[in-house]
């Protein structure tokens, strides 16, 4: 990453939210998964 933190802080903060994005919709998915499983 070139520059992280430094010259595009405003970028930084944009890629970590959305990698939280991704990995709060991996999780929900996961979860969904793993009740049909359980379900059965």
């Amino acid at each position: 990453m070139k520059g992280y933190g430094e010259s595009y802080p405003i970028d930084c903060l944009l890629l970590e939210g959305s990698l939280l994005l991704f990995l709060n919709v991996d999780e929900m998915v996961l979860i969904k998964i793993w009740i049909r499983k359980s379900q059965e």
